[in-house]
């Protein structure tokens, strides 16, 4: 698989807890990594913590400690892979 740009975050207290959510995460980093020539994450334990390498760039915010954070995480990632995979001009 050819991957320009993927991007990896999570919310480590929802569901099954945050040492199995960091520990999924951790997993699609090493395993996307190699894979990609860019790989966007969140900071802190919305994904930094255990995404790392010359290829990672932490996008968002995690000051508020609220979901906040979260969706702001994902407004900042999200336009930035749409923004990238668009031709220059931005039209498909």
């Amino acid at each position: 698989m050819d991957l320009k740009r993927v991007a990896i975050f999570c919310n480590p207290y929802s569901g099954t807890g945050r040492d199995r959510v960091l520990d999924l995460t951790r997993q699609a980093c090493a395993c996307l990594s190699p894979q990609a020539s860019e790989v966007l994450t969140g900071p802190g334990d919305m994904g930094a913590v255990v995404c790392s390498g010359d290829k990672v760039r932490v996008l968002g915010q995690d000051s508020t400690g609220t979901r906040r954070d979260t969706i702001e995480t994902a407004g900042q990632i999200g336009p930035g892979i749409i923004q990238r995979a668009l031709p220059p001009g931005g039209k498909s």
